[in-house]
């Protein structure tokens, strides 16, 4: 299908709606209904959305879940005979997100009036939802409390299983098989190409959420629907909240590299809310002071506005602006005679719209703007002729909107479209005193606008039972490539404790600029964007949810990927890439919580996760591993509750090595000159062909928390690594010369994370 073609059907689209309408996808309230004598769960309670329509019968368990909620504020209405009727007013849903309701139940009749429902008043520290359709839902006090994560929202989601992270040294997440830059990632409904700080310095050391502003992270580590695209792994959406409607509030956090602050309040009488929210780390300002004045260690800095406004009752109008910083020069470093310069910025804007035109028609249009710079230069202090610089701009402009109409509780018809407008520039430049594996130069320019469309049907035939089935068309004008993708999901959901899913999908991926740098080997797409496209991938997924009761939850899900059309470099000297690649990733994965109640002391969960993930050149070529391959996966957390202010939350994570190609031997060239580094080369393996030693670490937390009216004070003491285990990163090869004739090979090692502690203390008002 042309651009043409594309554009036609997206004002098809559009023209179908009411003149009046702008577009919307839709949130989801769930929760628990317990007795509040002994919290025990009351099964067979009525939750009602006031003014609608909406609404659900808790199960055996006490668990309830209302979808397919319009964005908008609600008040939530539970009864159950022989129980005080609860109205819970100002209950926030936004888009795409979850609002988690605890609801305790009196036995005598009363009207509980306004009931303000806080994050920060739940008992479950450590706990994320898991969904019936594969989601994994981070709530944001367990990125706060998680064990060894440094606060850091993207650490805190290698605990899952099946994500993994390669390095304790940086936040890139392989998700089921997935390199980084196959994720898609939604910072508040926009696309984002690099979800992390310092990503050319240290990989991405810091992931840019800002655990003050969170509302929560919404992981699918596979078979999303057809309403997002453009990748070929795994949707992470990442939600900012809204400010406090009810006062104003002040927080300041103080942790052992970062400076934190935010502020927030109402607009008028309930009618908005405003929230600035800002951090630093401030490591390059203590150790400056040991050095020269011109020596600057790296740093990174944020900054974030929000501003929500109803405009009506139904109709609310969201505006927000995240820029971002860094910055590191390092002269003469000691140990590799280098002078180290790097400088980037980024800038997040958004304006939403979300608007519930009728009890059954519901609408969010989205406008953004994306970009991200950066800079790095490397020199050589006693030649700066051998230099490396990488610089990289990328620039993109979105408008989207997802509609929903729901005619009765078991049929609903979303669709939507999008348009993005994107233009990166890079350059790569190498010219090094030693001969590396990687191209001298790659200059990529393009100019590109993908388009989108997407329709796809809800139905439930009867209770037990709901099927959704969509098929969603991507087109990119560089490539001059459409694909169709088909996606299907059957649910079995008897009302009972078990619930169960399968799914399936096609997805696609147009190479950008992470596809160059983000796979561990240079893929320059310069040199040949004229005759390559896009990867694709076919999904399918089975999965069965056990809730036994209100604190224990099993988990199991069974995945399978197949690759085809992946860029790959068809030979292992060369970095002009071609779709002749195909690969599989599968594995099963299995889950049990046990959630600790607020009379209970103690508290666990375990994750396990076995798989695999392996590629080919082409076709006749035999079966490699990808470098983030982990067969064998494992974590345990537990939280205990020592007293009413102290609390203890451990993590012990394992899992098998990584894989490396192993160097056999250097060969000489008798031919070549005699200085001391010329005429070698290295004899390398298999490629990944061995394995590092396994992972395993340990880590503990403990944490105090002091609550007095409107005030907060918490504090805690972060041991990561206590076992001080050297987990292996990689081996670094360099040849040694003993004469102009001879020499040998020797090995370094380099180890991530070794023990290290941390601290943070955080005062509300």
């Amino acid at each position: 299908m042309n651009r043409t073609a594309v554009i036609c059907l997206l004002l098809l689209l559009a023209w179908t709606l009411p003149a009046h309408a702008a577009p919307t996808s839709n949130g989801r309230v769930a929760g628990i209904v317990m007795d509040a004598a002994d919290n025990t769960p009351l099964p067979g309670a009525n939750i009602l959305l006031e003014g609608t329509a909406l609404g659900a019968v808790t199960r055996s368990n006490g668990f309830f879940s209302i979808d397919r909620v319009p964005p908008g504020t609600y008040r939530v209405i539970a009864t159950i005979l022989g129980y005080r009727k609860m109205i819970i007013n100002g209950v926030v849903v936004q888009a795409g997100q979850p609002q988690l309701v605890r609801i305790r139940l009196n036995r005598q009749p009363i009207n509980m009036g306004n009931v303000q429902v806080r994050a920060r008043r739940e008992t479950q520290s450590f706990e994320y939802e898991k969904t019936i359709a594969g989601h994994e839902i981070i709530s944001p006090k367990f990125v706060a409390r998680r064990a060894g994560a440094l606060e850091d929202a993207y650490r805190a989601l290698t605990i899952l299983p099946g994500v993994v992270s390669r390095s304790d040294l940086n936040t890139q997440l392989y998700i089921r098989g997935g390199s980084p830059d196959q994720n898609l990632i939604l910072y508040d409904g926009l696309e984002i190409t690099t979800p992390s700080r310092l990503f050319i310095m240290m990989g991405g050391g810091i992931s840019l959420v800002n655990p003050d502003i969170i509302q929560g992270i919404d992981l699918e580590p596979a078979g999303f629907d057809v309403s997002q695209g453009g990748k070929t792994s795994a949707l992470l959406q990442i939600a900012n909240r809204e400010g406090r409607r009810d006062r104003a509030r002040i927080g300041l956090s103080l942790a052992m590299l970062t400076a934190r602050a935010v502020a927030e309040g109402p607009i008028g009488r309930n009618r908005g809310s405003w929230m600035i929210a800002g951090r630093r780390s401030f490591y390059d300002i203590v150790a400056n002071q040991f050095y020269k004045q011109d020596y600057i260690f790296p740093f990174y800095y944020d900054l974030h506005a929000k501003v929500a406004y109803d405009l009506q009752r139904t109709t609310r109008l969201t505006a927000f602006y995240t820029h971002l910083g860094e910055g590191a020069k390092m002269m003469d470093v000691e140990q590799e005679q280098l002078d180290l310069l790097n400088a980037g910025k980024g800038h997040i804007g958004g304006l939403r719209l979300a608007s519930l035109l009728t009890p059954r028609l519901s609408l969010v249009s989205l406008l953004g703007y994306y970009r991200d710079e950066n800079d790095v230069q490397v020199y050589d202090t006693y030649n700066y002729r051998y230099h490396a610089q990488l610089n990289y701009v990328i620039r993109r402009a979105t408008a989207k909107f997802d509609m929903m109409y729901a005619p009765s509780n078991r049929l609903a018809l979303k669709w939507g479209g999008q348009s993005i407008d994107h233009r990166t520039d890079l350059l790569w430049d190498l010219q090094w005193r030693n001969a590396l594996d990687l191209p001298d130069s790659i200059r990529f320019s393009s100019a590109s606008t993908d388009n989108s469309a997407y329709v796809q049907l809800r139905l439930r035939s009867n209770p037990w039972w709901e099927w959704s089935a969509g098929v969603r068309l991507d087109h990119s004008r560089l490539y001059r490539e459409s694909h169709w993708h088909p996606r299907t999901r059957l649910l079995y959901n008897p009302g009972g404790p078990v619930s169960a899913w399968v799914s399936y999908g096609t997805y696609s991926q147009y190479p950008d600029f992470l596809t160059v740098i983000g796979r561990g080997e240079p893929l320059d797409i310069s040199a040949n964007a004229d005759q390559i496209g896009a990867e694709r991938a076919r999904h399918y997924i089975a999965g069965l949810l056990w809730s036994m009761d209100a604190s224990h939850q099993l988990k199991v899900e069974i995945y399978r990927k197949a690759l085809d059309h992946l860029l790959v470099n068809p030979g292992d000297d060369l970095f002009v890439p071609e779709n002749s690649g195909s690969g599989r990733a599968q594995g099963v994965e299995i889950s049990f919580q046990h959630t600790r109640q607020s009379k209970d002391r103690f508290g666990y969960w375990i994750n396990l996760a076995i798989a695999e993930a392996r590629y080919k050149r082409f076709k006749t070529d035999t079966w490699r591993n990808f470098d983030y391959d982990q067969l064998f996966q494992s974590s345990t957390g537990i939280e205990w509750r020592l007293a009413r202010r102290w609390q203890i939350n451990g993590l012990w994570q394992y899992g098998s090595g990584f894989p490396y190609t192993p160097i056999l031997a250097l060969q000489r060239d008798l031919s070549a000159d005699s200085g001391s580094l010329e005429g070698w080369r290295v004899v390398k393996g298999e490629k990944n062909s061995a394995r590092y030693m396994p992972y395993m670490r340990m880590d503990l937390r403990i944490s105090y928390l002091y609550e007095t009216g409107d005030a907060t004070l918490s504090a805690y003491l972060d041991l990561i690594n206590i076992m001080n285990r050297k987990n292996i990163y990689l081996y670094d090869w360099r040849f040694e010369s003993t004469n102009g004739n001879s020499g040998y090979a020797r090995r370094s090692v380099v180890y991530m994370l070794p023990f290290l502690p941390s601290f943070g203390v955080t005062v509300t008002f």
